[in-house]
């Protein structure tokens, strides 16, 4: 979906200007990257939601003068002010009283205000898309929402012992690294299932698995934004699966893309 910004108006989809009723629930979402916004797009249009996607703190507030939304997903990093400044100014006029909002960030040593559910990067795609849709169909209360606060527990440090094993690993014909959480059902499901369609490859395919839970900076070189997320480093091109891991024939379908490529 697209907008479009004209002296300082934001249009959203299923805008009812024509008469047009909005078909589903609404999300402002304002992220700055290009590539992540498109898929925070498609995934919450895929769930069934209206998305109104914007670039920017200040074209967030223009939307929110405008329209109401039954839910606003921010980054925290934006240009001409930050995610938390901008809902700051959204409740101080009015614009946020019974709207819940989730702040996302890869800060994890800001101080945020609490009044907001705060999601750590990198995301769990599929665990974030239920938490937007619990709190818009009001599974938890106002009251409750304010005192929910995502952000995990980070542990310190990578496995030696697991990098070590992966270094001395000899060369397969396909190399596949998952970047998971060990705290999300969606990434166990995603292991278990690549395991099992790798088990009749003997030994042709290479995967490496980071905990971005316990080492987030693991995913920063190859700008993991979401897990589970699998990339297919060889034989090239570089492809990338994310979410929805928990389909076997997902799996299978890249696996077999890359054996083609390699004969």
């Amino acid at each position: 979906m697209k907008t479009s910004e004209r002296d300082g108006e934001v249009s959203r989809p299923g805008d009812d200007s024509y008469g047009a009723p909005l078909l589903g629930p609404t999300v402002l979402l304002v992220e700055d990257d290009d590539g992540v916004r498109h898929m925070l797009t498609l995934a919450l249009e895929e769930e069934g939601f209206v998305v109104t996607p914007v670039a920017s703190a200040e074209q967030g507030l223009a939307a929110l003068r405008q329209y109401e939304f039954d839910a606003v997903l921010t980054d925290y990093a934006l240009p001409g002010g930050d995610g938390a400044w901008m809902l700051r100014e959204a409740v101080r006029t009015g614009r946020l009283a019974h709207t819940p909002a989730f702040i996302v960030t890869g800060h994890h040593d800001v101080l945020l205000p609490g009044e907001f559910a705060v999601i750590p990067k990198p995301l769990d795609l599929d665990g974030l898309l239920r938490d937007v849709r619990r709190v818009v169909e009001g599974g938890i209360t106002t009251e409750g929402r304010r005192r929910t606060h995502l952000r995990r527990e980070r542990h310190a440090g990578p496995d030696g012992n697991a990098a070590r094993r992966d270094r001395d690993r000899p060369k397969a014909a396909i190399e596949l690294v998952l970047f998971i959480s060990s705290e999300s059902v969606h990434s166990a499901a995603a292991l278990r299932n690549i395991r099992q369609v790798l088990a009749q490859y003997d030994g042709q395919v290479k995967l490496t698995v980071h905990d971005l839970s316990k080492d987030p900076e693991r995913g920063e070189a190859d700008g993991v934004h979401f897990t589970p997320a699998l990339l297919s480093r060889g034989p090239g091109p570089r492809t990338w699966i994310v979410g929805h891991l928990q389909n076997p024939q997902v799996i299978q379908a890249i696996l077999d893309a890359a054996s083609e490529r390699d004969h």
